[in-house]
């Protein structure tokens, strides 16, 4: 964790040396406003901390406003590195193509990407509150004979905490409850904030009551805010919390869900060598790390965690550390893997080119 912060601040303090220099570039600014922008700079960077801070002691309204502010000029401040390299880049194409010189032109080259940066923000803050239904289908020979159809809904990387608005929570849970899932799965992430300022979402999932249960497994989000209220919550809201556990949910049907800090190879495969081989097995964990021994012995992997890169171009280094980021895909075996790209946001309020999720799963009986 302290080598990820490390790195993550250097990193997004560098975003912001790059748009000084863009800045500097474009206008000629006295020593005084230098100092006072670096400054104004360094509580930006430093308002994730800051937040957590405020929330911890309580002064709620502080905290929500320095999370929006903060977590706004971070995608902000991500966007207009993109939009800069993009432009500077088309240039030296356009340069090359040309086959001549172009000259920098410096006030352009800050207010272009300015631009695109400030309208990919305002757009951004509506694609992250329009839900998606996806939806997929699976043909299986595994469920009961008295059964024709279940309904697994998976929710995912909700990230409750003090920016969470209760009415788009209502909203959400009010789709979920609209779809009549038969099984309601959350891959992790669910709870990203102080125990006691979440609880107030309890009472809106005990609204959902699934045929067979709803079931979960820990992200890593729930780690930094604390296993024990984060499985309180759980527990209050309904969910049995799977922890390297597995269940059968009722005949043809089994799960098993994978602690998202304390797991291995072999004991994930050791679980699910241990359901009934009959049973339509699912696999719920918040990474979507695939161990290729195991397979062949689930029918599918749900999973979380990446967001779908939240907002482009990010997807492009999400794709760094994960195979597959979003969406259904076919591994062979009769396994199957689907990636949630998550129903909140971390951080920036935000999102482009990934817009929030509910996902239906529908098992239907071959004849």
């Amino acid at each position: 964790m302290t080598t990820f912060l490390f790195i993550f601040f250097t990193l997004y303090t560098l975003l912001h040396v790059h748009f000084f220099l863009k800045l500097r570039s474009a206008i000629k600014l006295p020593h005084l406003f230098s100092f006072l922008v670096s400054f104004i700079f360094l509580v930006l960077i430093l308002s994730p901390v800051l937040m957590r801070i405020l929330e911890r002691e309580s002064y709620e309204k502080e905290a929500i406003f320095v999370g929006y502010l903060g977590y706004s000029w971070m995608a902000f401040i991500f966007l207009f590195f993109s939009s800069s390299v993009i432009f500077d880049l088309s240039i030296v194409v356009f340069g090359i193509l040309q086959k001549r010189r172009i000259f920098s032109i410096p006030r352009l080259e800050f207010l272009v990407p300015l631009f695109f940066s400030l309208v990919l923000v305002i757009y951004g803050f509506f694609e992250a509150k329009e839900v998606k239904i996806e939806r997929l289908v699976l043909k299986t020979e595994k469920l009961p004979k008295d059964t024709i159809s279940v309904r697994i809904v998976q929710i995912s990387d909700l990230h409750l905490g003090i920016m969470t608005k209760d009415r788009d929570l209502e909203e959400c849970l009010k789709k979920i409850n609209h779809l009549k899932p038969d099984i309601l799965v959350a891959t992790g992430d669910i709870v990203d904030g102080h125990p006691d300022k979440i609880n107030r979402f309890v009472e809106s999932f005990l609204s959902i009551k699934p045929t067979y249960g709803k079931f979960a497994v820990t992200g890593n989000h729930e780690y930094y805010i604390g296993l024990d209220g984060a499985k309180v919550f759980f527990e209050k809201a309904g969910f049995k919390l799977l922890a390297n556990e597995s269940e059968r949910i009722r005949n043809g049907i089994s799960i098993v869900g994978i602690d998202d800090l304390y797991s291995s190879a072999g004991l994930e495969r050791a679980l699910l060598e241990n359901l009934n081989p009959n049973d339509f097995k699912i696999l719920i964990k918040h990474r979507p790390i695939v161990i290729e021994d195991c397979v062949g012995l689930f029918d599918i992997q749900l999973s979380g965690h990446t967001h779908g890169g939240q907002i482009f171009p990010f997807s492009l280094i999400t794709r760094a550390f994960f195979k597959h980021i979003s969406g259904h895909k076919i591994l062979g075996r009769g396994s199957h893997l689907y990636v949630s790209r998550g129903l909140g946001t971390w951080g920036p309020p935000i999102r482009f080119l990934a817009p929030p999720e509910i996902t239906v799963i529908d098992l239907e009986k071959t004849s």
